[in-house]
């Protein structure tokens, strides 16, 4: 069974406004994904940081190509 990103768990961290960029601010959280979920494909208005802290994740950019990231890897 192909198990969606809704089933994904988030977690905030930490918020902090960006005080050298008015009315933004800085979201660290945690998303836990169970096992073969998957994420429609999407975007976001914001700078992504990622963190493989355990499994593996495949991710594309629009254009690219696709990579597999396992724990400990980055991505930007």
């Amino acid at each position: 069974m192909q198990r969606s990103a809704q089933d994904a768990k988030v977690t905030p961290l930490m918020s902090k406004d960006l005080a050298e960029f008015p009315g933004k601010e800085g979201l660290m959280i945690t998303v836990v994904y169970p096992p073969g979920a998957s994420d429609p494909i999407h975007r976001h208005n914001a700078y992504a940081f990622l963190y493989v802290l355990e499994g593996s994740v495949v991710m594309q950019l629009k254009g690219g190509k696709e990579i597999t990231l396992a724990p400990g890897q980055t991505f930007l």
